[in-house]
């Protein structure tokens, strides 16, 4: 088993009707564990460490754009979200029935609702 270092960085995206008033926004976890065995990789996330980076435009992060104020008020409502991964980048095949009349989608959401206890 190996340790692996480096940055972990959490990317948001707006969208719907209002989304010209709203920020694409970049965070990063100070705190994180990351081991490699074989091909599996397995990660542990210390969310009290995810710290908003700030908002993004034109591919670049603005931090000066948020003050203590509007970093708490993004922050408190960093404990809900998604992701969506494709098990197939990691090789895993799609599941398949009926000579493929039946499968599943190469895509994998992860909700989560978190508290702090």
């Amino acid at each position: 088993m190996r340790r692996a270092k480096g940055n972990i960085r959490v990317f948001t995206f707006k969208e719907g009707v209002l989304s010209a008033v709203a920020h694409d926004l970049q965070f990063h976890f100070e705190q994180f564990a990351i081991t490699l065995e074989g091909e599996a990789v397995h990660g542990e996330f210390d969310l009290k460490s995810l710290s908003l980076d700030g908002p993004v435009r034109d591919g670049a992060v603005h931090p000066e754009e948020y003050d203590a104020g509007k970093r708490a008020e993004v922050e408190k409502a960093m404990h809900r979200g998604q992701v969506e991964i494709q098990p197939s980048r990691w090789g895993v095949a799609q599941y398949k029935a009926l000579l493929g009349a039946i499968r599943l989608k190469d895509t994998v959401r992860i909700a989560f609702e978190l508290t702090d206890t």
